[in-house]
C-alpha cells in the first residue's frame, strides 16, 4: 500500500504507525507492506519522523536528489497532478514547452532536492500558472471528475 504526503494526515499518521508492524498492515500468511512519504519540513512530518526513529521494525530511507531524467519527470508530473491539479495538455504543440517547464522545475529545486520544493513553491506556482495559461498543462482534478460523475453532471 503507498500512501503519499502522509505528513497531510497527521491524525492517521499517527495512529497508523503503531499498527502497521514488520507485516506493514497485514500478518505472517498474508503481508500488506506500507510504503509512504511525508515532509519532514512539516511539524506533522517532524512528529512522523520522531514516531519512526522509536521503531526498530521500520525501514526508513531519506529521499535523495533526483538525478536520473525518468524519475525527475515522474516526480515533477507527479507533483504538478498532486500540488496543482494539473497536467500536460494533449496538443501537440504543448509537447516541448512541457519538457522545458519541467526541466526548470528541475533547475529551480536544486536538481531535485525534495526537501527544496516548499521553500521554492512561489517560483514553481508562477511557472505553472504561465504554462496554465499557455496552455501548455491542463486542469486534471479528477475527483471533482469523479464527484461531478456521481452526481450525474457529466
Amino acid at each position: 500500500m503507498l500512501l503519499d504526503d502522509l505528513h497531510r494526515y497527521a491524525g492517521v499518521a499517527l495512529k497508523l504507525i503503531p499498527e502497521t508492524r514488520r507485516e506493514g498492515l497485514g500478518t505472517h500468511a498474508l503481508p500488506i507492506p506500507l510504503v509512504f512519504t511525508y515532509m519532514t519540513s512539516t511539524d506533522e512530518g517532524k512528529e512522523i519522523r520522531k514516531q519512526l526513529k522509536e521503531r526498530k521494525d521500520v525501514c526508513q530511507r531519506d529521499l535523495m536528489a533526483f538525478v536520473e531524467e525518468d524519475e525527475w519527470r515522474m516526480v515533477y508530473n507527479q507533483l504538478l497532478l498532486s500540488g496543482w491539479a494539473k497536467a500536460k495538455s494533449p496538443l501537440q504543440d504543448a509537447r516541448e514547452p512541457y519538457d522545458n517547464l519541467l526541466r526548470k522545475i528541475h533547475e529551480k529545486t536544486d536538481q531535485g532536492l525534495a526537501e527544496r520544493f516548499r521553500r521554492k513553491r512561489d517560483v514553481i506556482e508562477a511557472l505553472v500558472e504561465l504554462s496554465y495559461e499557455n496552455h501548455h498543462l491542463v486542469d486534471a482534478d479528477f475527483e471533482d471528475v469523479l464527484r461531478r460523475e456521481a452526481r450525474g453532471e457529466l
